[in-house]
């Protein structure tokens, strides 16, 4: 597992601890269980609850998904899961990912430069041309 995530689970680890016991519950003891096998030994970093300002992005990703599979109510839930299949849906549109009726200035025909060749006489000509040059 990459160093990163291992960092991530630490941070994870130390503010599941530091939470109040009523959220902790909420969290299963399996997937405690699964933060602590998986965190870093040597990340050492003091976790204020106050300033979250200073954490990693894979452990607001992981806090994220936390809130949504354990925290939030059934209501909550659905809502994000739709804004999230919104946002997978705008990314990866088929229109988004197949738009052929915008032309891009690099491949536009009219902008191409028309390439010249000579006739294969010319070629030998000029070939024997330099040997003798």
């Amino acid at each position: 597992m990459e160093e990163n995530y291992k960092e991530a689970f630490y941070e994870v680890n130390e503010i599941i601890e530091k939470a109040p016991d009523e959220i902790s519950r909420m969290i299963p003891n399996s997937f405690k269980q699964l933060i602590k096998d998986n965190k870093s030994k040597s990340y050492n970093k003091d976790i204020d609850l106050n300033n979250l300002n200073s954490l990693k992005k894979e452990t607001i990703v992981i806090l994220g998904y936390i809130y949504r599979d354990f925290l939030c109510d059934d209501e909550t839930k659905k809502k994000i899961l739709k804004e999230e299949q919104q946002n997978l849906e705008n990314l990866y549109s088929f229109d988004k990912l197949f738009d052929r009726n915008k032309k891009s200035p690099e491949f536009e025909t009219n902008k191409l430069i028309p390439i010249t060749k000579d006739k294969w006489h010319t070629s030998i000509l000029n070939f024997i041309k330099k040997i003798f040059s």
